[in-house]
C-alpha cells in the first residue's frame, strides 16, 4: 500500500509541471493594461506562425484607438522574431527581435527601454466598442490610417 501511494503520488508531481516548450507556451492571446486601465497590448500568437499585435488607447467607455502589426514569427526559447507583414503605421518596419520569458502565469517581454508583463487572455472578445485603427506619433498624437503591407 504504501508503495502504491509513492508510485501514485510521483505520477500526479510529474504531470502537475508544465511540459509545454516556452515557444508552445507563446500559442494564444496575451493582454496587458497600463495602471490605469486606459491602455494596453494585445498579442495573439497562432499555431501557422503568425501574430498579431495591436497598441490599444480608449478615448471613451465605448471607442479607443488601435495601432496594428501583423506578420509572422519565430521563438526560440528565449528570443522572438517578427517578421512585420502588415502595419497601421507607414514605412519600413523591419524585422526585429525580444527577448521574452515566462514568470509564473505572466508573459515578460523585454524591450529595450524597459519590460511588460502580460496575462493570457481567457474572456471572450466584446463587440460593443468602436476601434479606430491608425498610428500614434512621437508626441503621443493619432492618426487614422488602414491596415496595409510594409516593407522590411
Amino acid at each position: 500500500m504504501k508503495r502504491t501511494l509513492v508510485v501514485l503520488l510521483a505520477a500526479v508531481a510529474s504531470c502537475s509541471g508544465n511540459s509545454e516548450t516556452p515557444r508552445e507556451r507563446l500559442i494564444g492571446q496575451w493582454l496587458y493594461t497600463n495602471s490605469s486601465g486606459g491602455a494596453g497590448v494585445d498579442a495573439t500568437f497562432n499555431l501557422d506562425d503568425t501574430y498579431s499585435v495591436q497598441t490599444l488607447q480608449l478615448t471613451s467607455d465605448t471607442a479607443g484607438n488601435d495601432e496594428v502589426e501583423t506578420g509572422v514569427f519565430s521563438a526560440t526559447d528565449t528570443e522572438i522574431t517578427f517578421a512585420p507583414q502588415k502595419h497601421t503605421c507607414p514605412g519600413p518596419d523591419p524585422v526585429y527581435t525580444l527577448t521574452y520569458h515566462f514568470t509564473g502565469d505572466s508573459l515578460v517581454v523585454v524591450f529595450p527601454d524597459g519590460a511588460i508583463a502580460l496575462s493570457r487572455n481567457t474572456t471572450p472578445p466584446s463587440s460593443n466598442a468602436i476601434v479606430t485603427f491608425g498610428c500614434f506619433q512621437s508626441d503621443g498624437s493619432f492618426v487614422t490610417a488602414p491596415l496595409a503591407a510594409v516593407s522590411n
